[in-house]
C-alpha cells in the first residue's frame, strides 16, 4: 500500500444470509425441503435441523421463514431461545407467539394474554368504617372540658376576653378532631392472584392463542440457538415442547448442534440415553452437510477480496483460514474481520506517522503468518500462552516435524499430544513462518528496540545460540553507552521471559557473556547480578556447559554475596567425573577440558576459594590422582600447586608409580612416569623427607626392573627422568642414605652390565649426580666408572653428555667437577670444543680458549672468538694467550693474531703492549717480505687504534732506520719497512727524517739502476711532503741524477714522479725553489 489514504478496508457482515444470491453453500435447498415437510407433515410434528454453530442453520431458517410467509393459512413464529435464557422460556414463548401473530394479522389486536402471565394480580371486594368511642374519649376528655369552660366564659366575659377565648377554642376543636380521626379506621378486603407459573396455565394460554388465531391451519414455530443455552434451559424447552406445547396445529423446527444438545441432556439427565431421547423427540431430522474443502477455499477467497485489502489476495491466507475453520463459514467471516482489524493496526504502526513502531512490512507483508498467529490466539488460547512465554516455540515445533531429535518443552509436548486439531493445524502450516514473532505479539517496539534496529535478529541469535552474529552486533554497540544500555534492557527482558526455559536461558547467557568478553563490552552490575542469580537458581544443572572464563567474568562484576552458590558448584564439578555414572548428565562434554578451564579460573580468583581450600585439596587427592591430566594442567603455576596439592595427593601419586609406567614405547610415545615426575617436580616444595624416601625407593625398584631389559626408548626416557629427579630434589639429607645408596647400586649395575656405549652414556649422568651427593664407600665405584668413560668414549658420547648436563642445568659438572676431563677432550675434537663452548659460561670460555691456544688447533680457537666479535669475558687473559702463541705462527696467521689483539682492545696493558711492540719490531726487521708486511700491518693498525704511543712509535722508527742504514742496499723487498716509516713521518724527529731522506736518495735511488726501484724511492718522497729549503742538497742531487739518465723515456717517467712532490704554486716560498721546479719541468721532453 503506497499511500496511507489508499487503504479503505471493508468489514464483512456477520448476520445470517437472507438473500438467495448470497447463498454460497445452497442452504436454500435445505430450506425448500423443510418447507415441503412442514406443509405436508401430520400435526403435531417436530423437525430437527442439525449443524454446528456457524454452519448456516439460521440462514436456512431465514430462507424457510421468508418462503413460508407467502403461504396462506400458515403462521410462522421464530423464537430465539438464547435471548431469553435468564427468563421463563414458556412465558417469553407465549409473548413472542402473540406478538408475531398480531404483526402478521393472524390475531385480533384486542386479544390479550392473561395479565397474570406478566405479574401478580390483586382485586378489592369489600369496605367498612369503624369508630372507637372509648379511645376518642381517653385521648380528648381534657379538650371537652376546655370547651365547656370556654362556653361559660363566652357568655359572661367582655370583647377582649372573647377574642382570646375564640382563638383558644379553635385550637381545642382541632385537637378534638385529630383525636376522633385516630379513633376511626376503614377495613378493606382484597383478593390476590399469583403470576402464572404452572405448566397447565401456560398450556391454556397457548390454547387460547391457537383458538383465537385467524385462518391459521398450521403454526410453524422456528426455534433457534437452543444449544447455546445452559443445560437446564435447554432441557426445559425440550420438555415444554414435548409435553404441553405440542398442539394439533403446531410444527416445530428446532435448529441446534446435535452434539451440544446431547451434552446438555447428559448433564441434566444422567440416567437417560441422549440418542434415544432425541429419536423420540424429533419426528424427523435434517443434518447440514459437511462442506467441501474447495468450496470453502473459494468462499474464503471471495470474502477476502471483499475486504478491499490487496495483501489478502494470497491463496496461502485463504488456505490457512479454511484449514482452521473448515466446518464453520460464519467463523471464517468473523475471523476475516478480526484479520482486517489487526492488519489496520499493524499498517498504522508501520507507518511514518507512528515513527516506525515496527519496521515497514514486518507484519503487513506476512499476512499468511498473521492469519496463523491470530488463529492460534483465538482457537487455542492455552497454547498461545506458551507462545507468549517462548515465541521461538513455533520454530522448534516446525523443526521437530522434520527432525525427531529436536526436544520440545514438556508443556508444549503435552499440549500437542492432547490437542490433535492443534497438532494437525501446526503440521499443515509449518511452512508459514516468521522470525519476527515478537512483532506479532506486541505490534510495537520498545524504545530500546528502536535504538537497535536489528534487535529482533539479536533476540533470535541469542535464543539460537549464534555466537558469531552476536559478536558482530556487539562490535557495533561497544563504543556507545546508550546502545549498551538499550541492549542490556533487551537482554533483561529475554531473561525474564524465558526464566522457566533452561535451554533458552543457557543460550542467552552463554552467548552474551562470551561475546561481551571477546569484544570487550561491559554491562552494569544489575545485569551481572541477574545472570549470576539465574545461574544459581535456574541453571545449576547446566553450569558445566558454560565456559568457566565467561562465568567468572560475570562473578567479577556481580555483587559478592551472589557468588557463593556458584563457588560451591565449582567445587562440586571438580569432584565429579564421568566414571561416577554421570555420562548421560555430561553428554559429549570434554570434562577434562572443562575442569582444566575451571581450575584456571579458580587460579585467578584464589581468594574467593580460600574457605574451600581444604575441601579442594581433598577432592584433588581423592579424584585426580589416578587420571592426572587435571593436576598436570596447573603444574606451571606455583600458586595453584600449593593451593590444590597436599602431601596426601603427592603420596598417592608416588604410591601409584609402577613398572607399567616404564613399559616399552613405540616411536613418538612418552613414559607414563613422565607425567607423575612432572607433577612431583612442580610440587617440590611440598615434598617431605618421607615422600622423597618413597620416591627414591620407587626409582630403585624401577631401575632394577629396567636393567634387565634390552636398551630402548623406555630405558632411555627412564634414565633421563631419573636425572631430572636427582637435579630437582634435594636428596643430600642423611635420612635418605639407604635409599640413595640402593638407587646408586642399581644404576652402577646397569652401567657395568651395559655392553654398548650408547647405553652407558645414559647411565653416566645419573651416576654423576649420585656420586656428588653420596658419602658412602660406594662413591669410589662411581668415580672409577665415570672418569675412564669420559676419557675414552667417542666424541659423540662426550657431546651428548655435555648437552644433557646443560639440559638438566648441571653446568657445575661441566665447568668445575669434570672440567679438566672435558677440556682434554676438546684438544682431540673441534666438535667437542664447539659443544662445550656453547654450554659454558664466559669466564670458562676464556679458560677453554687458553687451553686450545696451547694445542695444534689454536687457529680454531682464534676463529671462534672472531666469530663472536671478540666478545670475551677477560680480554687480557685471551690476549696473553695469543701473544704467547704468536711467535710460532706463520705470517699469514700472525696477521689474524694482530687483528685479534687489536680487536680485543687490551694492548693498553703494559705487559701486553711491550710484547706487541717487540713482535712488530721483530717482523719489520726480519728482512723477510712476508714478515715485514705483517709487521707493517701490526704497526699501522696499532697506531690507528691508538694502542701505540708516540714514544713507542719513535722507538720503532729509530730501530728501523738503524736497521736500514746498516744494510748495504735497499730494494723493493724493503717496501713494508719504508711504508712503515712514511706512515709514522709526522712522528719522526728532524734527525730521523734527514736520515730517512738520505737513505732514499743515496741508498735506493742512486745505487739501484732499475727504474722500478727508482720509482719506489720517488713515491716514498712524494708521501713525505718535503720542503725544498730544508732538503735542498738532497733534492738538487736527486735532480742531477735524473738529468744523467740516458734513457729519455725513463727520464720522463722519473721527472713525472718527481713533479708529484712539487707543492702548490702558492706554497712555493722562494725564487730559488721556483727555479728548481722550473728546471725539473724543463727536463721533460
Amino acid at each position: 500500500m503506497k499511500k496511507e489514504e489508499a487503504l479503505k478496508p471493508i468489514y464483512l457482515s456477520d448476520l445470517a444470509i437472507e438473500q438467495i444470491e448470497e447463498d454460497e453453500f445452497k442452504h436454500a435447498e435445505i430450506a425448500d425441503v423443510i418447507k415441503q415437510i412442514t406443509l405436508e407433515c401430520p400435526m403435531p410434528f417436530t423437525i430437527g435441523l442439525f449443524g454446528s454453530w456457524g454452519t448456516g442453520k439460521t440462514t436456512v431458517s431465514n430462507f424457510l421463514r421468508k418462503s413460508l410467509l407467502s403461504v396462506k393459512n400458515i403462521a410462522v413464529i421464530t423464537f430465539d431461545v438464547w435471548k431469553f435464557e435468564q427468563d421463563s422460556l414458556r412465558r417469553q414463548f407465549l409473548i413472542a407467539v402473540e406478538k408475531q401473530l398480531k404483526e402478521h394479522g393472524k390475531l385480533a389486536e384486542d386479544f390479550e394474554l392473561d395479565k397474570r402471565l406478566f405479574c401478580k394480580v390483586s382485586e378489592k371486594i369489600d369496605t367498612q368504617v369503624n369508630f372507637d368511642i372509648k379511645k376518642a374519649l381517653r385521648t380528648s376528655w381534657i379538650y371537652f372540658l376546655a370547651v365547656a369552660i370556654f362556653v361559660g366564659v363566652w357568655l359572661f366575659s367582655r370583647n377582649a376576653i372573647q377574642a382570646f377565648g375564640f382563638s383558644l377554642f379553635t385550637s381545642v376543636i382541632l385537637e378534638i378532631l385529630k383525636a376522633v380521626s385516630k379513633s376511626t379506621h376503614i377495613d378493606t378486603t382484597t383478593f390476590e392472584q399469583d403470576q402464572l407459573n404452572q405448566p397447565d396455565e401456560f398450556e391454556r394460554q397457548f390454547e387460547r392463542i391457537i383458538k383465537e388465531a385467524r385462518q391459521v391451519e398450521r403454526f410453524i414455530i422456528l426455534i433457534d440457538n437452543l444449544d447455546r443455552c445452559e443445560h437446564k434451559k435447554t432441557t426445559e424447552l425440550l420438555s415444554t415442547v414435548k409435553t404441553f406445547l405440542e398442539k394439533s396445529k403446531c410444527i416445530y423446527v428446532v435448529q441446534c448442534d446435535e452434539k451440544a444438545i446431547k451434552d446438555h441432556l447428559k448433564k441434566v439427565y444422567e440416567e437417560i440415553d441422549p440418542d434415544e431421547y432425541l429419536r423420540k423427540f424429533f419426528n424427523t431430522v435434517i443434518n447440514i452437510p459437511n462442506f467441501i474443502r474447495s468450496d470453502l477455499d473459494n468462499y474464503t477467497e471471495k470474502l477476502l477480496k471483499k475486504t478491499n485489502i490487496p495483501a489478502f489476495a494470497d491463496t496461502k491466507v485463504s488456505s490457512i483460514i479454511t484449514t482452521a475453520f473448515r466446518e464453520n463459514p460464519r467463523r471464517i467471516k468473523q475471523f476475516i474481520n478480526m484479520l482486517v482489524s489487526h492488519f489496520l493496526l499493524a499498517h498504522k504502526r508501520e507507518s511514518k506517522e507512528s515513527k516506525g513502531l515496527y519496521p515497514e512490512g514486518v507484519i503487513t507483508k506476512s499476512i499468511p503468518f498473521l492469519a496463523k498467529f491470530l488463529i492460534l490466539r483465538h482457537n487455542w488460547p492455552d497454547f498461545f500462552e506458551i507462545i507468549e512465554d517462548d515465541p521461538m516455540i513455533l520454530e522448534e515445533i516446525n523443526l521437530s516435524y522434520r527432525d525427531s531429535k529436536i526436544k520440545l518443552s514438556d508443556k508444549a509436548k503435552v499440549m500437542l499430544s492432547n490437542e490433535k486439531k492443534l497438532d494437525d493445524f501446526l503440521r499443515g502450516t509449518q511452512l508459514i513462518t516468521s522470525k519476527y514473532i515478537r512483532a506479532f505479539l506486541y505490534l510495537k517496539q520498545s524504545e530500546e528496540e528502536l535504538k537497535i534496529p536489528e534487535s529482533e535478529d539479536i533476540r533470535i541469535a541469542l535464543l539460537d545460540g549464534k555466537q558469531s552474529l552476536i559478536e558482530e552486533k556487539f562490535q557495533t554497540i561497544k563504543t556507545s553507552k546508550d546502545l549498551i544500555i538499550a541492549y542490556e534492557k533487551i537482554l533483561l527482558d529475554l531473561l525474564e521471559k524465558y526464566i522457566e526455559r533452561p535451554e533458552r536461558l543457557f543460550n542467552i547467557i552463554s552467548v552474551s557473556l562470551k561475546s561481551s568478553r571477546q569484544v570487550g563490552v561491559k554491562f552494569s552490575q544489575n545485569l551481572y547480578d541477574k545472570v549470576v542469580d539465574i545461574l544459581n537458581s535456574k541453571l545449576q544443572e547446566h553450569f558445566h556447559r558454560f565456559d568457566p572464563e565467561d562465568v567468572f567474568l560475570a562473578m567479577e562484576q556481580c555483587s559478592a554475596a551472589l557468588r557463593s552458590p556458584i563457588l560451591e558448584n565449582c567445587s562440586k564439578l571438580l569432584s565429579t567425573s564421568k566414571s561416577h555414572g554421570m555420562d548421560e548428565f555430561f553428554g559429549n562434554l570434554d570434562l577434562n577440558k572443562f575442569q582444566r578451564s575451571l581450575i584456571r579460573q579458580i587460579a585467578g580468583h584464589l581468594s574467593w576459594f580460600e574457605y574451600k581450600k581444604s575441601d579442594l585439596q581433598n577432592t584433588i587427592a581423592k579424584s585426580y590422582t589416578i587420571d592426572l591430566d587435571i593436576i598436570e594442567s596447573f603444574c606451571g603455576d606455583k600458586n595453584l600447586v600449593n593451593f590444590f596439592l597436599s602431601e596426601s595427593a603427592l603420596n598417592k601419586i608416588i604410591e601409584q608409580i609402577s613398572d607399567s609406567d616404564v613399559q616399552d614405547l613405540k616411536e613418538g610415545e612418552t613414559l607414563k612416569l613422565l607425567q607423575k615426575v612432572k607433577i612431583l617436580k612442580a610440587a617440590s616444595e611440598l615434598m617431605t623427607l618421607n615422600l622423597k624416601n618413597a620416591l627414591l625407593a620407587k626409582l630403585s625398584e624401577l631401575s632394577r626392573n629396567i636393567n634387565s631389559r634390552p636398551f630402548g626408548e623406555s630405558k632411555r626416557q627412564f634414565l633421563r627422568l631419573s636425572c631430572e629427579v636427582l637435579v630437582d630434589f634435594d636428596f643430600t639429607t642423611a635420612d635418605l642414605e639407604t635409599e640413595r645408596n640402593n638407587f646408586s647400586k642399581e644404576l652402577y649395575n646397569g652401567f657395568t652390565s651395559a655392553r654398548q656405549e650408547q647405553v652407558k652414556v645414559e647411565y653416566v649422568i645419573p651416576m654423576m649426580f649420585l656420586e656428588r651427593i653420596t658419602d658412602s664407600s660406594f662413591k669410589t665405584n662411581l668415580i672409577n666408572s665415570i672418569n675412564p668413560f669420559l676419557n675414552n668414549c667417542a666424541p659423540n658420547s662426550v657431546i651428548q653428555l655435555i648437552s644433557n648436563l646443560k639440559k638438566y642445568n648441571a653446568n657445575s659438572y661441566i665447568e668445575e667437577k669434570y672440567k679438566a676431563l672435558f677440556f682434554a677432550r676438546t684438544l682431540q675434537s673441534p666438535e667437542i670444543f664447539e659443544v662445550l663452548w656453547e654450554n659454558i659460561k664466559p669466564e670458562v670460555k676464556d679458560e677453554l680458549f687458553v687451553n686450545m691456544m696451547g694445542s695444534g688447533n689454536y687457529m680454531y680457537a682464534l676463529n671462534k672468538i672472531k666469530s663472536i666479535g671478540y666478545k670475551v669475558f677477560n680480554s687480557e687473559i685471551v690476549s696473553k694467550a695469543i701473544l704467547d702463541r704468536i711467535v710460532n705462527v706463520n705470517p699469514t696467521e700472525r696477521v689474524e693474531f694482530y687483528n685479534a689483539l687489536i680487536a680485543l682492545k687490551s694492548i693498553d696493558n703494559k705487559e701486553i703492549l711491550d710484547k706487541f711492540t717487540s713482535q712488530i719490531k721483530l717482523d719489520l726487521s726480519s728482512n723477510n717480505l712476508a714478515n715485514e708486511q705483517t709487521g707493517f700491518l701490526g704497526l699501522k693498525e696499532g697506531k690507528i687504534n691508538k694502542f701505540l704511543s708516540l714514544e713507542d712509535c719513535k722507538s720503532i722508527i729509530n730501530d728501523l732506520i738503524e736497521i736500514l742504514d746498516r744494510r748495504d742496499s735497499l730494494t723493493q723487498n724493503n717496501n713494508s719497512v719504508l711504508e712503515a716509516i712514511v706512515f709514522l713521518w709526522d712522528d719522526l724527529s728532524l734527525t730521523h727524517k734527514d736520515k730517512f731522506i738520505t737513505l732514499i736518495v743515496y741508498k735506493i735511488f742512486e745505487k739501484n739502476k732499475d727504474i722500478e726501484t727508482k720509482k719506489l724511492a720517488l713515491s716514498k718522497l712524494s708521501k713525505c711532503k718535503l720542503e725544498y729549503s730544508q732538503y735542498k742538497s738532497h733534492l738538487d742531487h736527486l735532480l742531477s741524477l735524473i738529468e744523467q739518465t740516458g734513457d729519455a723515456n725513463n727520464k720522463n717517467i722519473l721527472v713525472a714522479d718527481l713533479l708529484i712532490c712539487k707543492p702548490e704554486s702558492d706554497k712555493i716560498k722562494t725564487e730559488e725553489e721556483r727555479k728548481f721546479w722550473e728546471t725539473v719541468q724543463k727536463n721533460t721532453s
